[in-house]
This record gives C-alpha cells, sequence and structure tokens, in this order.
C-alpha cells in the first residue's frame, strides 16, 4: 500500500510547488496593494 502512496505524491509535488508559490505572489501582491491603499490615505 505504501509504494502507489509514494507514487502519487511524486506525481502531486511539482503540482504543489506551483499551487504554493501561486498562492505567495499572490499574498505579496496583496500586501503590496494593501501598502499602497493605507499610503494613498
Amino acid at each position: 500500500m505504501a509504494p502507489p502512496l509514494r507514487n502519487i505524491w511524486k506525481e502531486m509535488r511539482p503540482m504543489m510547488d506551483i499551487v504554493l508559490i501561486g498562492t505567495a505572489v499572490i499574498f505579496f501582491a496583496l500586501c503590496f496593494a494593501y501598502v499602497k491603499a493605507c499610503d494613498a490615505l
């Protein structure tokens, strides 16, 4: 039972990396937009 789960994890890992990188980029973009909005006040 362990090898199939390990194979599935190896296949999903690049997709998870892309999702995490995308989440980090969106987070920093939102932080930047928030700072710009607060500066405008």
